[in-house]
Order: structure tokens, then sequence, then C-alpha cells
């Protein structure tokens, strides 16, 4: 519980030491590693984001209040600051499936598009009406 109010205050250095610290005791655990990527994204460590992001879709299966929805979330902005643009719409996709009322994960879908600086009205009329 702590580890997780301290990520809410961005705290984010203090947090990760937290979730290494639990990915330690219980290295399989999908809550802990996704929220380890949350906070590795925040911190633009993209490369170790995505690897703990993974880690957590193919861990435990125990997410908690959240689903591995907020998982493949994460996983398509890890992706976005790696410049793996379509990599990152596909994450975005499964997680949107997933929860169909995941606002980030439409954010991160049209992100590729923002970071790459080659906006699409196309894209943004179908993310609204689609």
């Amino acid at each position: 519980m702590f580890d997780r109010l301290l990520e809410q205050i961005y705290q984010d250095a203090r947090a990760l030491t937290a979730y290494e610290k639990a990915v330690q005791l219980r290295p399989t655990e999908s809550l802990a590693l996704v929220n380890q990527c949350a906070v590795l994204n925040r911190l633009w460590r993209f490369q170790t984001a995505l690897t703990a992001c993974d880690s957590a879709l193919k861990g435990n299966g125990l997410w908690g209040n959240s689903s591995s929805a907020y998982a493949w979330s994460q996983r398509s902005s890890a992706l976005l600051g790696l410049k793996q643009y379509e990599d990152a719409v596909a994450s975005a996709e499964r997680a949107i499936a997933l929860t169909p009322s995941n606002a980030e994960a439409y954010n991160y879908k049209s992100g590729d598009r923002y970071w790459d600086g080659a906006f699409s009205s196309r894209r943004v009329i179908e993310m609204k009406y689609c």
C-alpha cells in the first residue's frame, strides 16, 4: 500500500525502489511489474519499462483492481517512447479490446502521430467515431 501511495504523489524514484523490491520478492507478480512499468515510463526509461510490461503480461495474472489492459496500455506508452509506433498502436488496440472505455489507450493509439510529428486528421476521426 505504501509503495502505491508514493507513486500517486509522484515520488517516482522511491516508488520504483519499492516496486523493484516487490519484484525481487515475487518476480512473477503482474501487479507489481505493471506498476513498475508505469513508473519507468514516467521516468523515460522506456526499454526497461517495456521489459517490465512484457514480464507483467507473462506473470501470474493477478492485477488487483486493474487488468491486463493496463499492462497493454503501459506497454504502448513504452513503445511510443522507443518510437516503435506500429507496435505501440497494436498494444493500445489490445488494451482497448480488453477495456473499451480505456481513455489512456486511445491516447496512446493516436500518440504515434503526435510523437512522430505527422498529424493525421483521418486517424483522429477514426478513433473518435469508430
